[in-house]
């Protein structure tokens, strides 16, 4: 803007000399069309912005997400308490069954079992990104679902779950796989140690997809998680 004040102003202050040549007026349009067209532009850029916000990246234990009437953004409360519900039901049993997965093959590894009890506590500490996508959402979610109350406002909870639902869940799931081998298991559900706690995640990894592709077919559940048409990414149902 300050480069294109200059270059009028000394337009202007030069105008007479310039008109003497017979193109100051195509100048003067020219420049004139091209503030136009600059606003517009801009105009449209602040229209598209407000109607489609950037989604705002919650990181670990998020002040944002919580509310001290997190059900205010609902369509409804009932909406609120049964997506509160799917997730306490639904949702966070998976999550944690995925996580004593892979906290028991981390016992199944060779080593010092101090060094072992470490590594399971710096799990949520994971910098990879595919770790992180899990993690951010998890610990938000619970730290707004634990308790007599919830606290996690409807848009964080939403975000949360659909975060989770397009991916990753899916990639933090695929990490026990990639861990097993560490300990050449090639099979989990056989294992002796792991294979009842995988059992155990399969049977609530398949409650979970069956329960959130009601979520997504109910239109009671608004805008944001109504998608009938549009799949989810949780990872296939496990063969039972």
């Amino acid at each position: 803007m300050g480069a294109l004040w200059a270059a009028l102003t000394w337009l202007f202050n030069n105008v007479p000399t310039i008109a003497n040549y017979g193109w100051a007026a195509v100048v003067l349009a020219g420049i004139g069309a091209t503030c136009l067209i600059a606003l517009v532009c801009s105009a449209v850029l602040v229209a598209l912005r407000y109607f489609n916000p950037i989604s705002r990246h919650l990181s670990p234990f998020d002040s944002y997400a919580y509310s001290h009437d997190p059900a205010a953004g609902a369509p409804s409360r009932e909406v609120y308490f049964s997506l509160v519900d799917f997730v306490i039901q639904h949702l966070w049993p998976a999550c944690d069954r995925q996580i004593d997965l892979q906290r028991a093959i981390i016992r199944e590894y060779e080593g010092d079992a101090l060094l072992k009890d470490l590594a399971i506590e710096g799990m949520q500490f994971d910098a990879r990104p595919t770790a992180q996508a899990f993690w951010i959402q998890y610990q938000n979610m619970m730290q707004g679902i634990e308790g007599s109350e919830p606290t996690l406002g409807f848009d964080a909870l939403v975000d949360c779950i659909n975060r989770l639902a397009n991916g990753a869940y899916k990639s933090f799931c695929e990490q026990s796989v990639e861990m097993a081998k560490g300990v050449t298991v090639n099979d989990l559900g056989t294992h002796e140690r792991l294979g009842p706690i995988w059992w155990e995640w399969a049977e609530r990894h398949n409650r979970l997809v069956d329960e959130h592709t009601k979520v997504r077919q109910n239109p009671r559940f608004g805008r944001k998680l109504y998608r009938p048409s549009q799949p989810a990414n949780w990872g296939d149902k496990v063969q039972m």
